[in-house]
Formats: structure tokens, C-alpha cells, sequence
């Protein structure tokens, strides 16, 4: 499924805005990895119609702009580890499990 705004690049490769509108999307529809992982790259790949290369270089800014971030996750058969991604928003608002002895205590 492609993103439809902003509106279609004519094949040029897909903007920041189309990365980050579909994580969100895929984010909050929970198409995500294992573990509270985020969406895993080859999912937000197609969901944009480009390469994992081109997620993993669009996440990276995304990252230094401090609107999405990495999340380890397991994907695979068989399972390994892998880097995920997630809008920062969502992810600062869902509940942190408490850590006994904690910053909390």
C-alpha cells in the first residue's frame, strides 16, 4: 500500500514524510515485531514501495530528528534479532513496565 500524501513521487525514491506517515500507521494498526518491537524494515519497505536500504537511510534522519525510534526486535525463521522502528510519540506515551530498585523507588 502506498502513501497517499504527500501525493506520489513519479518513482523517485519515497520522502521522510511517506516513511514516517506509514510507521505510525503500521505502528498503531500493530503490525510490529515480537517483544513491543516496532514496525520491522522490510514491512515498512512495502508499505512504501521501496528497499529496506532506503528505509534503513530515511529511519536513520528520522532518528536524528527525534521523531521515530529503534527498537531491538526478533524477526526471522528462526528468530533473530533485528532493529525496528516506531513514531517517538507513540512510544513515549504507552506504559514503561517498573523496574524494581528502579529510578521510581
Amino acid at each position: 500500500m502506498n502513501c497517499h500524501y504527500p501525493p506520489p513521487t513519479n518513482g523517485a525514491t519515497c520522502t521522510n514524510w511517506q516513511v514516517f506517515e506509514s510507521c505510525w500507521r503500521l505502528y498503531k494498526r500493530g503490525e510490529t515485531g515480537p517483544m513491543e518491537g516496532g514496525v520491522l524494515p522490510r514491512t515498512l519497505a512495502d508499505a512504501v514501495d521501496t528497499t529496506r536500504n532506503v528505509i534503513q537511510k530515511r529511519c536513520t534522519v528520522l532518528v536524528a530528528r527525534g521523531v521515530l525510534v529503534k527498537l531491538d526486535t526478533l524477526a526471522g525463521d528462526p528468530l533473530r534479532p533485528v532493529v525496528s522502528w516506531a513514531p517517538a510519540a507513540l512510544v513515549e506515551e504507552s506504559p514503561k513496565p517498573v523496574v524494581p530498585g528502579g529510578p521510581l523507588r
